[in-house]
């Protein structure tokens, strides 16, 4: 993959990828990352961050792990992916959005986001050495 090098594993077993320049530790049992790298592939080369990559793998622990089961396998772009990560953080507060903490902290995570995940193409100061 053009932006994601594996370098080796750590001395925990945890497999040491550079991603967009930035070292990123995966352990053996993150099939999160997994998952965000295959969606990755879709974008186009000057969509692609580290910090992106994280935050969609982030969510997709969300997703998994609070049983949420929203489909992600057909997500073909940034777009996309950013419109799902709005529908992981919506069924986050779904239970709890009557109370004001939960309406501002929905709001604050959908800004992040779509500050994260929003444009189609990177800042420059946010592309790493593609």
């Amino acid at each position: 993959m053009k932006h994601v090098t594996t370098t080796g594993f750590d001395e925990l077993g945890q497999k040491i990828l550079l991603i967009c320049g930035q070292e990123y530790r995966q352990h053996p049992t993150d099939a999160y990352m997994d998952d965000a790298l295959r969606l990755i592939q879709q974008w186009d080369d000057d969509q692609v961050t580290f910090e992106r990559i994280v935050h969609l793998r982030n969510y997709l622990r969300e997703n998994y792990g609070h049983g949420h089961e929203i489909n992600f396998q057909n997500l073909l772009s940034l777009a996309d992916c950013k419109s799902w990560v709005d529908e992981v953080i919506k069924a986050e507060y779904r239970l709890v959005l009557h109370e004001e903490w939960a309406k501002d902290q929905q709001r604050a995570d959908l800004e992040a986001n779509a500050k994260i995940m929003g444009s189609q193409t990177a800042e420059p100061s946010l592309v790493e050495s593609l």
